[in-house]
């Protein structure tokens, strides 16, 4: 029984570590903008993008980091990372990105125990 109770208990830990932690999280998502605030992100928040051969995604971001971390990653059809960035410090930059293969894909945001705030901005030129 002790086992049993010990082994449930490192169960529920492993699958609680895995998990996202958001608190005061306000955030808006419409069309090509997602922004958001928050007190504390830890884990990830995923946005997807279907684009084709031949476009151009250009991405503006501008992030504020209060404390920890966050990382941007662009992940193509094949889920390979084509692009990555990780921020502790203040940034108003600018990514443009040239669509080599038609597919779904996925622009990732990966918390480590960051308060701050995330304005992302889209256009996919042809």
């Amino acid at each position: 029984m002790k086992k049993t109770m010990i082994g449930l208990t490192l169960l529920v830990l492993a699958l609680m570590s895995a998990c996202t932690r958001q608190v005061g999280w306000v955030g808006m998502n419409y069309g090509n903008v997602y922004n958001a605030s928050y007190i504390l992100f830890d884990g990830k928040q995923t946005e997807t993008l279907n684009l084709k051969a031949g476009e151009t995604l250009n991405l503006a971001y501008h992030v504020s980091i209060d404390s920890g971390a966050l990382t941007f990653q662009l992940i193509d059809p094949d889920r390979r990372i084509e692009w990555e960035a990780s921020f502790r410090d203040n940034i108003k930059d600018f990514l443009s990105y040239p669509v080599d293969s038609s597919g779904r894909y996925t622009l990732r945001l990966i918390g480590d125990e960051t308060s701050g705030k995330i304005d992302l901005r889209w256009e996919i030129e042809n």
